[in-house]
């Protein structure tokens, strides 16, 4: 896997746009990672 984790989201709304776009960042960087391509896993 490459690059860091997104901070855990703890609800706070403000933060919200930032973790999306975080969690989206991190699933393009892996997306040849054997089994991000599936979403249950």
């Amino acid at each position: 896997m490459m690059g860091q984790l997104p901070t855990i989201f703890t609800g706070d709304r403000s933060k919200a746009e930032y973790f999306i776009e975080a969690v989206k960042m991190y699933f393009c960087l892996n997306e040849d990672v054997a089994g991000m391509n599936l979403p249950k896993k």
